[in-house]
């Protein structure tokens, strides 16, 4: 299954917060226990990520990957810059998948 695409704007006084739920094909949500994952947020191309964060993940297949602001600033995410984002999931066997992907920016 492809990743999906979600672009995402937020205002310069906000937090960063994604919330899915993992589904697999048939729609059901798939149990995340033993799983890890990753937001990475950076510049646009294939550069080192500026940021990456460690989403929770729940057995209902929920993930929540929170960036504060004080992150997003420290890490030089900046207002009027588009940025890319990119939600990986590592299953308990080591592979990852990449689910969810899309371009940030922060607005004024």
């Amino acid at each position: 299954m492809a990743a999906g695409v979600y672009d995402i704007s937020i205002f310069s006084n906000e937090w960063l917060i994604i919330r899915l739920t993992y589904k697999d094909s048939s729609g059901t949500p798939v149990d995340l226990t033993g799983y890890s994952a990753l937001l990475e947020v950076g510049v646009v191309g294939c550069a080192d990520p500026l940021l990456t964060v460690v989403p929770s993940l729940d057995a209902i297949g929920g993930i929540v990957a929170t960036a504060t602001l004080n992150q997003l600033t420290a890490a030089g995410i900046i207002v009027g810059t588009l940025f890319k984002h990119r939600l990986t999931i590592i299953k308990p066997s080591g592979e990852p998948k990449v689910v969810l992907t899309g371009k940030l920016k922060v607005v004024c």
